[in-house]
């Protein structure tokens, strides 16, 4: 996954999941003191609306990670910036990668 591919290259140790039964976590990333990163990535054309950014927030909870990166290839509506931030206000940082964002890591 090209995804995992590049987080590596930034300093990442990271872990991609099965492609099938993940829980909404497609790539993994080993961060400090043994807490892990849970990463979704969504190919789209459409901007990805709150529902999506919600179901990553629980598949965080569910399999303990720390925080959440949601990678897309298109970008977020107003109401999954908003969840991401009240996520982060919340102890669960939720980042937002969209295309523009992505390719400059």
């Amino acid at each position: 996954l090209v995804v995992g591919d590049v987080f590596a290259s930034i300093g990442f140790k990271t872990r991609v999941t099965g492609y099938s039964k993940d829980g909404g976590i497609d790539v993994i990333l080993d961060g400090p003191n043994g807490k892990t990163i849970g990463v979704q990535v969504r190919h789209s054309k459409n901007r990805i609306q709150v529902e999506p950014v919600r179901a990553l927030s629980g598949a965080l909870m569910e399999h303990g990670h720390y925080a959440g990166i949601f990678v897309t290839t298109s970008d977020f509506t107003a109401g999954a910036r908003d969840h991401a931030n009240v996520m982060a206000s919340r102890g669960m940082p939720v980042s937002l990668m969209n295309a523009d964002r992505f390719y400059q890591a």
